[in-house]
């Protein structure tokens, strides 16, 4: 019988054989049913849409998906894994991003094969396939996603106080994460939303890709927008046109909307992220006018401030 000669493949039917209830005969049954091709002609993807083209591979590994029969538990820890994981990841960060895995569903996941784990130096990782397959499987794991959009939406909080390499670090955890996430909600609308405001002022590019997300998703949900974000990221745009008449203009419209935003009784998340991105501003090139900078660093500073106080009075209502 020919599976491909995938050696995870192979290692995955191995440990599945171990269950004494799991009959061989059974597993090859279900296994020739899958669609067989040669693995030089499986093209193996990293990350793509979750929907692979080459079958053989990713059948035998549904197949077996399957057959495991994964607890609950287990469905969450490697749903989490295939979220948070860009390549490897040390343990205790792991438990750190997905505190609702615990250490003997991870062990019991290593010990089937599904997640590989480097003692030496406490590294968990997942293979690229086994990633996909996870995302496509167990997507509809909406308390795991919302969970996990918290925790990110927390850390995404804490990231003016970082350093660039610490919050270089964190954004691209929580860009990876929301990429993968294909189930539309209020809380990655948020989250897009706040990444878009911190690369504000250091990456517009990037600022733009995040708040059009939010937007979509936002839409696709029939819900009303943010239309201060959109103000402040309009403005913004026009900072960086470089012409003096223009610049002023932005300032002052820079000026209403961060205004309009902070009068929207937005929670602290919202209040930090708008803080930051009026910090970036203020440091990036865009601005060569000195009564311009003073102008943004009153703003930036009011925004902090409020920032603070929001903090202080949802720590005094808890």
């Amino acid at each position: 019988f020919f599976i491909g000669n995938h050696a995870m493949t192979v290692e995955l039917i191995a440990k599945l054989l171990r269950n004494p209830e799991i009959e061989p005969e059974k597993v090859l049954e279900k296994l020739s049913g899958a669609a067989v091709s040669e693995i030089e002609r499986d093209k193996l993807r990293q990350v793509k849409d979750y929907m692979p083209k080459a079958d053989s591979i990713e059948q035998h590994i549904d197949v077996l998906f399957d057959m495991f029969s994964f607890s609950d538990e287990e469905e969450d820890c490697l749903y989490g894994i295939a979220l948070i994981i860009i390549n490897s990841l040390r343990k205790n960060i792991l438990f750190k991003w997905c505190d609702f895995i615990r250490s003997q569903t991870l062990n019991d996941l290593v010990y089937k094969g599904w997640v590989q784990y480097d003692p030496d130096f406490d590294i968990v990782s997942l293979h690229p396939l086994i990633a996909d397959r996870a995302l496509l499987h167990l997507q509809n794991k909406s308390d795991i996603t919302e969970k996990l959009l918290l925790t990110l939406k927390t850390a995404l909080s804490k990231t003016a106080i970082m350093s660039n390499e610490a919050r270089n670090y964190t954004l691209g955890i929580c860009e990876n994460a929301a990429a993968k996430i294909r189930i539309d909600s209020y809380e990655l609308a948020e989250l897009e939303m706040v990444m878009g405001l911190s690369y504000i002022g250091r990456r517009n590019s990037a600022a733009n890709k995040h708040i059009m997300r939010s937007e979509n998703i936002y839409r696709n949900l029939n819900a009303p927008i943010i239309p201060s974000v959109f103000a402040v990221y309009y403005a913004v745009k026009k900072l960086g046109y470089g012409n003096s008449d223009n610049t002023s203009e932005a300032i002052a419209e820079l000026n209403i909307a961060f205004r309009n935003c902070m009068n929207s009784n937005p929670n602290y998340l919202f209040c930090i992220a708008y803080a930051k991105a009026a910090r970036n501003i203020t440091y990036s090139t865009m601005l060569s006018n000195e009564h311009d900078k003073r102008t943004l660093w009153k703003i930036t500073a009011e925004l902090f401030e409020a920032a603070f106080k929001k903090a202080a009075d949802d720590i005094e209502k808890k």
